[in-house]
């Protein structure tokens, strides 16, 4: 089944094993080309996984478990843990400052080169926003997001 909170048609779920940053899991929309006879195409197999139909899901139709194929990226992934609810504002994704626990992670080639926490950081820009009424109303939220990225790219990521 096909929705449209997931506009990309994919979910992939990333694991940092002893380092090396690899595909963990996912489930993906893909419509099996019709034809002719009671057989049906499917897709591939994903590093020795083959997909398994997910009838019950809700946004997606196969998904492969546990594929553990190491990605070779290069970049930082920007993750965070305990969510604040009250600043929760529904926009289709949850920015970085909705988060109490953020850190960056940096591979290089697939490999976690290093880590930052940046929890302290966005902490002193919730309260600095908050001072200034930043959210109290919802027509500013998108600013509070530009605000918050660019502070943080200034002072501290890459």
């Amino acid at each position: 089944m096909t929705s449209t909170a997931c506009w990309r048609g994919y979910i992939a779920q990333y694991q940092v094993v002893d380092g090396q940053l690899k595909l963990h899991d996912l489930s993906l929309n893909h419509r099996p080309r019709v034809v002719p006879g009671p057989r049906r195409l499917e897709p591939p197999s994903l590093n020795g996984v083959q997909a398994v139909r997910e009838d019950e899901m809700f946004f997606c139709d196969w998904g492969f478990s546990n594929v553990n194929l190491p990605l070779g990226y290069t970049g930082g992934v920007v993750i965070g843990r305990d969510f604040i609810d009250d600043l929760s504002t529904h926009r289709g994704f949850d920015p970085v400052w909705e988060y109490r626990r953020v850190q960056e992670l940096v591979f290089d080639k697939g490999r976690l080169v290093e880590t930052n926490d940046a929890s302290n950081d966005l902490d002193r820009r919730r309260i600095e926003l908050k001072s200034q009424g930043a959210f109290d109303d919802a027509a500013k939220l998108g600013a509070i997001d530009t605000k918050m990225i660019e502070g943080l790219r200034r002072s501290y990521f890459r």
